[in-house]
């Protein structure tokens, strides 16, 4: 689970949880007899290479889910909300931001667009900056964006969160 915190339009700090959810997919080619497991610090979950016979199985993740909290002033409790209102939350690893959906042709209401934050499959060159969409906090739903082939996410680090666009 990755936390952020972020100021809202109205000046309350928020919390956001992003929830993933790990699979495996095959891999490249290789003899089958080399075995290697990789371990990454840094994360709850702990990312591995196993090598079985002539494919590897790579662990990779999506965004499966975020929740958003509010802080209460009065009780200092992390109090859950279930809408960020007219507003789209952009989330990536280096940055989070509110913006009015109404002042930006495009921008869905209620939405939490998000950029791959998996620095661990980055640096050892395998799966990562592949974990692009948005998410519709009032369906609890994930709409994946298509972005293989539009960069190369080895050369670029750390991933733009987004290019805000201009009024």
């Amino acid at each position: 689970m990755i936390t952020t915190l972020v100021e809202n339009p109205c000046g309350e700090l928020m919390l956001v949880h992003r929830n993933k959810d790990w699979r495996d997919c095959e891999g490249p080619d290789f003899p089958p007899q080399e075995r290697e497991e990789l371990h990454f610090d840094g994360e709850e979950d702990t990312t591995y290479v196993a090598f079985h016979g002539p494919k590897a199985r790579l662990d990779f993740y999506e965004t499966a889910a975020f929740k958003v909290f509010k802080l209460n002033q009065d009780t200092h409790d992390w109090e859950r909300v279930d809408s960020v209102g007219d507003y789209a939350l952009f989330v990536g690893i280096n940055r989070a931001s509110f913006v009015s959906a109404e002042e930006y042709p495009g921008c869905r209401t209620n939405c939490i667009y998000f950029t791959d934050d998996y620095r661990e499959g980055h640096e050892a060159h395998f799966h990562g900056g592949y974990d692009i969409g948005v998410y519709d906090v009032g369906k609890g739903s994930v709409e994946p964006f298509s972005c293989r082939g539009l960069y190369d996410p080895v050369l670029i680090w750390p991933p733009p969160v987004w290019v805000f666009p201009s009024k």
